[in-house]
């Protein structure tokens, strides 16, 4: 792979950009566009500022696309999907998952920490 998006070894931001549209934010892919390496692909998209904005741009489009597939299964009732997502956006209302946590049989949970390097400074709660 080159480094020969005009001519001389370097990419101008407009080709940076060109190379990001619809690429949905992978960097292996506008590598491929740009006929470069992956770390160049990354390099050129972090040199300039309106590159970095468009690839900011096209991962926020791709989490707006994955937001209306969520929605629509919603939409159709889809009863696991409703829960994973009250899960993670309705922890307001009270859908959390607990977990709870014990020591072995259920009995209670000690934690030792030591504080000194030669061990006489254990605590246990």
């Amino acid at each position: 792979m080159t480094e020969n998006g005009n001519g001389n070894g370097k990419y101008t931001a407009a080709q940076v950009i060109e190379a990001i549209e619809k690429s949905a934010g992978i960097i292996s892919t506008v590598a491929t566009r740009l006929d470069c390496a992956w770390h160049t692909a990354d390099k050129y998209i972090h040199k300039f500022p309106t590159a970095l904005k468009a690839y900011a741009d096209e991962c926020e489009r791709v989490k707006d696309r994955a937001e209306a597939v969520i929605l629509k299964a919603i939409n159709a009732e889809d009863v696991q999907t409703a829960k994973w997502y009250l899960m993670l956006k309705a922890k307001d209302r009270g859908y959390v998952q607990r977990q709870e946590v014990s020591g072995p049989d259920g009995n209670e949970l000690v934690i030792r920490v030591r504080y000194g390097d030669d061990g006489t400074d254990d605590y246990t709660p």
